[in-house]
Protein backbone atom coordinates (compact mmCIF):
# COMPACT_ATOMS: atom_id res chain seq x y z
CA UNK A 1 0.00 0.00 0.00
CA UNK A 2 2.68 2.51 0.98
CA UNK A 3 4.61 1.68 -2.16
CA UNK A 4 1.49 2.23 -4.30
CA UNK A 5 0.83 5.60 -2.60
CA UNK A 6 4.41 6.69 -3.26
CA UNK A 7 4.14 5.62 -6.91
CA UNK A 8 0.87 7.53 -7.29
CA UNK A 9 2.37 10.60 -5.61
CA UNK A 10 5.41 10.37 -7.90
CA UNK A 11 3.16 10.13 -10.98
CA UNK A 12 1.07 13.07 -9.78
CA UNK A 13 4.16 15.20 -9.16
CA UNK A 14 5.47 14.32 -12.61
CA UNK A 15 2.13 15.30 -14.20
CA UNK A 16 2.06 18.55 -12.23
CA UNK A 17 5.59 19.44 -13.34
CA UNK A 18 4.68 18.74 -16.98
CA UNK A 19 1.60 20.96 -16.71
CA UNK A 20 3.68 23.72 -15.12
CA UNK A 21 6.13 23.55 -18.03
CA UNK A 22 3.24 23.81 -20.50
CA UNK A 23 1.89 26.84 -18.65
CA UNK A 24 5.31 28.50 -18.58
CA UNK A 25 5.51 28.04 -22.36
CA UNK A 26 2.02 29.49 -22.74
CA UNK A 27 2.95 32.52 -20.61
CA UNK A 28 6.05 33.15 -22.71
CA UNK A 29 4.03 32.96 -25.95
CA UNK A 30 1.35 35.29 -24.58
CA UNK A 31 4.00 37.74 -23.39
CA UNK A 32 5.62 37.76 -26.84
CA UNK A 33 2.22 38.35 -28.48
CA UNK A 34 1.51 41.25 -26.12
CA UNK A 35 4.94 42.81 -26.76
CA UNK A 36 4.46 42.49 -30.51
CA UNK A 37 1.05 44.17 -30.29
CA UNK A 38 2.52 47.02 -28.23
CA UNK A 39 5.32 47.47 -30.78
CA UNK A 40 2.78 47.63 -33.62
CA UNK A 41 0.74 50.22 -31.77
CA UNK A 42 3.83 52.26 -30.98
CA UNK A 43 5.00 52.18 -34.57
CA UNK A 44 1.55 53.24 -35.75
CA UNK A 45 1.63 56.17 -33.30
CA UNK A 46 5.09 57.11 -34.55
CA UNK A 47 3.90 56.95 -38.16
CA UNK A 48 0.89 59.10 -37.29
CA UNK A 49 3.08 61.66 -35.53
CA UNK A 50 5.57 61.70 -38.42
CA UNK A 51 2.71 62.24 -40.87
CA UNK A 52 1.35 65.05 -38.68
CA UNK A 53 4.75 66.75 -38.57
CA UNK A 54 5.13 66.48 -42.35
CA UNK A 55 1.62 67.78 -42.97
CA UNK A 56 1.96 70.83 -40.72
CA UNK A 57 5.64 71.55 -41.28
CA UNK A 58 6.93 70.90 -37.77
CA UNK A 59 10.52 69.80 -37.31
CA UNK A 60 12.50 68.07 -34.58
CA UNK A 61 15.28 70.64 -34.60
CA UNK A 62 15.17 73.24 -31.87
CA UNK A 63 16.36 76.79 -32.18
CA UNK A 64 16.74 76.86 -35.94
CA UNK A 65 13.56 78.81 -36.62
CA UNK A 66 13.85 82.56 -36.32
CA UNK A 67 11.05 84.60 -34.86
CA UNK A 68 10.49 86.35 -38.20
CA UNK A 69 10.04 83.07 -40.09
CA UNK A 70 7.72 81.82 -37.34
CA UNK A 71 5.58 84.97 -37.60
CA UNK A 72 5.46 84.64 -41.39
CA UNK A 73 4.22 81.05 -41.15
CA UNK A 74 1.72 81.77 -38.39
CA UNK A 75 0.52 85.14 -39.61
CA UNK A 76 -3.20 85.60 -39.78
CA UNK A 77 -5.07 87.68 -42.33
CA UNK A 78 -6.73 89.40 -39.37
CA UNK A 79 -4.68 92.27 -38.03
CA UNK A 80 -5.53 91.87 -34.33
CA UNK A 81 -4.71 88.16 -34.21
CA UNK A 82 -1.18 88.95 -35.32
CA UNK A 83 -0.69 91.00 -32.15
CA UNK A 84 -1.04 87.74 -30.20
CA UNK A 85 2.07 86.33 -31.86
CA UNK A 86 4.29 89.01 -30.34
Amino acid sequence: MKLEKKLVKGDLLKMIEEEEEKLKGYVVVEKEKREKKIEEQLSSYEDHFRQFKDEYGYSDSKGTTTFESFVEKQASPYMFENDLLE
